[in-house]
């Protein structure tokens, strides 16, 4: 199930590209209870972090 995980990762990663050089693509997913909760990749230098995801997550842990 681990590589499910790793893939969605690595997928996330490649949505940063080319817009996140020089900055190394990177993609991470959070996990619960075998579901993929939140998800987001490496954003263009020089930008805010889009909070949207992780506001997803608390909500969904705060119902949980």
């Amino acid at each position: 199930m681990d590589e499910i995980f790793i893939l969605a990762a690595l997928a996330q990663s490649r949505k940063a590209l080319p817009e996140c050089l020089p900055n190394p693509p990177v993609g991470c997913v959070i996990v619960d209870v075998q579901e993929i909760v939140a998800q987001a990749y490496t954003q263009a230098p020089n930008t805010m972090l889009r909070l949207t995801h992780l506001t997803r997550f608390k909500a969904k842990l705060s119902t949980s």
